[in-house]
């Protein structure tokens, strides 16, 4: 992994969540008016804590949080994957400070979901797929720097609920040890 950041999933372990909703709660509430969050989620479907906490806890996506070894450690990005058809995750990042911009981060957490497997050990993951807006530089820049390639854009596909408009969306893909 790395001796610079740990990943925390949020799982249910023996019925009891990984991550407290209170840590949760404390996150969004901490974040809530920062640029984070309105980007990750541009549709305006979640809005709240309360939102984000129900969203984490959904058995169709697998988030994880990133964590600096720093004194004190601090959570310094949080991610999810969907899975999608034939082997391929659908990933999301939030990043929660500027450290959570680092390259570093996002090659651990794309490692991290590679690394699953079913029951007979074959990988799951065989390719990473992101849809972002189009003029989210930064984020599109981080996803060309871990190894995607854009695929095409999508005019006008998706409602941007804090800048009341509608925006190209540009879309990246990476295959598992060609790309990744």
């Amino acid at each position: 992994m790395s001796d610079k950041y740990q990943l925390m999933p949020i799982a249910k372990v023996n019925g009891a969540w990984s991550v407290p909703d209170e840590l949760l709660r404390g996150l969004w509430n901490k974040h809530e008016g920062c640029e984070s969050f309105k980007k990750v989620f541009y549709d305006g479907a979640i809005a709240n804590a309360e939102q984000w906490i129900e969203f984490l806890h959904s058995d169709k996506i697998y988030p994880v949080l990133v964590i600096a070894n720093s004194v004190p450690p601090r959570i310094v990005s949080a991610a999810w994957m969907v899975p999608d058809l034939d082997r391929n995750i659908h990933i999301h990042y939030c990043p929660l400070t500027r450290i959570g911009w680092k390259v570093e981060i996002g090659k651990i957490i794309i490692e991290y979901w590679k690394n699953f497997r079913d029951a007979d050990g074959t990988p799951l993951v065989l390719g990473v797929l992101s849809i972002t807006p189009a003029h989210y530089i930064s984020a599109n820049k981080f996803l060309l720097r871990l190894g995607l390639k854009v695929v095409g854009v999508l005019p006008e596909h998706s409602t941007m609920a804090y800048e009341e408009r509608r925006a190209d969306m540009t879309v990246y893909y990476g295959r598992v040890g060609r790309d990744l």
